[in-house]
């Protein structure tokens, strides 16, 4: 077995682990995506989110749902022949697994302190095993994940930082419903924040044909 495979394996064990478990009684009936929906290992890139949204869950795809259909827009507009989705081109995960809706609600809320906590372990293995060069996080509550501090997500929306283990992490805004008033206040139209994303791919892209695939 490769390198590349043995990771595929610790990674599906995690995932296993994030589908079986309970932690929370908070975020019942645990909602989750698929075990093998994560995208790619062999970039060295990934996409960090807060938690799977309802209409993502339902559809079983990671920023699934068509009214904040914007990230994945912004890379399949770019209309390269081999990175066309964000599974092309990044592992996905999220701070919280569970999707964090009340049962019988279709409402998304943000996890708690407590729900962050407990899955926070699983995003850690993850980090471990890939070892990324680059982090791209997805709101607020991933950036703090990541970065391990308060941020301002208005003030550090495309910042790029030096990550705690040496990669480079880059801050993206969510385009959901509750921040389109924030881009706004930024200046910034929803096809202006299309337009950032698509350089922040693009870049990655750009990247990756220069200087290869992480070794494994």
């Amino acid at each position: 077995m490769s390198a590349e495979q043995n990771i595929v394996e610790e990674i599906l064990a995690v995932r296993r682990r994030i589908d079986a478990c309970q932690r929370c009684a908070t975020l019942q009936p645990w909602r989750k995506f698929p075990v093998e929906a994560f995208g790619t290992i062999a970039t060295g890139y990934m996409l960090i989110g807060e938690a799977p949204g309802y209409v993502s869950w339902r559809r079983q795809m990671p920023y699934g749902n068509p009214r904040n259909y914007t990230i994945r827009e912004a890379i399949e507009s770019l209309g390269h022949p081999r990175y066309k989705t964000l599974e092309d081109l990044f592992y996905l995960s999220d701070v919280v697994r569970c999707q964090p809706s009340p049962l019988g609600s279709t409402a998304n809320r943000s996890p708690t302190s407590t729900e962050r906590r407990n899955c926070s372990d699983y995003l850690q293995r993850e980090l471990e095993l890939l070892t990324p060069r680059v982090i791209v996080t997805v709101g607020k509550l991933a950036a703090e994940a990541v970065l391990g501090r308060p941020i301002k997500i208005t003030q550090e929306h495309t910042k790029r930082h030096a990550g705690p283990a040496g990669n480079e992490v880059i801050v993206l805004m969510h385009p959901s419903g509750r921040n389109k008033q924030h881009l706004q206040n930024m200046g910034l139209t929803l096809e202006g924040y299309r337009e950032q994303l698509q350089k922040v791919f693009a870049d990655l892209i750009e990247r990756l044909e220069r200087e290869g695939p992480v070794p494994r």
